[in-house]
């Protein structure tokens, strides 16, 4: 069933509550990313209640949901005169026009998720407090509130893509050593999280410690925190892979090796499947013209995980350009793999009940490669 059609729509984002998408459409390609124009939408997973939360003449990457129950979608936009970006916040059912800024346009800050006492993990150019990572408390106009977080790995180089846990008390994130922008060669990490006390502690590297100079990204936690999922370039091409916490084993969960899961990249004949969101249910990949769709189901026991294949259809495919969202239930855990190009095209959707909305992010839009 296709949700969206006829235009490249990026990064669905699923609500809290389970029943919508908010996504990016871009209106305007250019080969520097950050020169796209975008429209921040909506749309249920019915397919119904489609609607534009922006105008589409600004740069709006990286949309979320807050998690104080207001259920409001958040983005970055970018200042074209500074070239830095701020945040911004609107409503379900609000009109272009009806968005507010709630950080300081002077300023860079970039969102990557949010807390249920409203606060949201952003980096940020602070004027007064330089640069850093802080827990913002926003208030319409710019005026808010930030709080540094105390994480020992910022002093010596970047975080990036932070994904806060569901129960808020661990953290996973991309770190670069050094302060000098790049992709390659950067190691994930699982950390304590304590947001009263704004500390990120107790670090364990989960892929590339020894930062080869290889592409390691998008870390993210499943419903449960027994395990994360990320994207590799290990094998020459960007895989999806599983790490489960209590034995510190990685299972590679893409099924193609020679398949690109990531953008961006043009795959005619093969599987061309990008960064996964979460919701319960199978992890579905789908490929183009002749490579059929793959159904893989996620055993969860206790503190252990495992994949499986549990069907592949060679003739079911998404024809081409499209986004592929499936649900399935699978013993409360919740996985959405996401497939994004030109529409969002769900094969099978139903709603199974509140869903976590995992945020998938880049800190900075000229590299948004998910």
């Amino acid at each position: 069933m296709p949700l969206t059609s006829g235009h490249w729509d990026f990064k669905p984002s699923w609500s809290k509550t389970g029943d919508m998408l908010v996504f990016f459409r871009r209106l305007k390609n250019d080969p520097v990313v950050t020169n796209w124009k975008t429209a921040i939408c909506v749309i249920k997973v019915d397919g119904t209640g489609f609607h534009k939360l922006t105008d589409g003449t600004h740069t709006d990457f990286n949309q979320t949901w807050t998690r104080d129950g207001l259920n409001r979608p958040i983005w970055n936009r970018r200042n074209p005169r500074t070239g830095g970006f701020f945040v911004m916040r609107s409503k379900v059912g609000n009109r272009p026009g009806q968005e507010v800024a709630i950080s300081d346009r002077s300023y860079h800050t970039w969102a990557y998720t949010c807390l249920k006492d409203g606060r949201i993990l952003v980096q940020s150019a602070h004027p007064k407090q330089g640069w850093g990572y802080f827990l913002m408390t926003p208030k319409p106009g710019g005026d808010s509130r930030y709080e540094r977080i105390d994480c020992e790995l910022a002093k010596k180089g970047l975080l990036d893509r932070v994904s806060v846990s569901p129960s808020e008390k661990r953290v996973c994130f991309e770190h670069q050593t050094g302060f000098k922008y790049k992709d390659a060669g950067r190691t994930l990490y699982i950390a304590d999280f304590d947001a009263k006390k704004r500390k990120i502690t107790n670090f364990k590297a989960i892929a590339n410690e020894e930062g080869k100079p290889i592409w390691y990204a998008y870390p993210r936690w499943i419903k449960g925190e027994a395990a994360v999922v990320y994207h590799s370039y290990q094998t020459g091409k960007g895989g999806l892979y599983l790490y489960t916490l209590k034995d510190g084993s990685t299972t590679r969960v893409s099924t193609n090796p020679r398949a690109d899961y990531r953008y961006p990249h043009k795959v005619y004949a093969d599987e061309n499947i990008t960064t996964p969101i979460f919701h319960e249910g199978f992890l579905i990949v789908s490929g183009c013209v002749g490579k059929g769709t793959t159904s893989l189901q996620l055993e969860v026991s206790g503190d252990n995980c495992s994949v499986r294949r549990h069907w592949h259809n060679p003739v079911l495919a998404s024809g081409g350009l499209g986004l592929v969202a499936l649900v399935l239930r699978v013993r409360g855990r919740q996985i959405l793999a996401g497939r994004q190009a030109q529409g969002l095209v769900a094969g099978r959707v139903a709603a199974l009940g509140p869903a976590w909305t995992m945020p998938v992010v880049t800190p900075r839009a000229s590299t948004l490669n998910s």
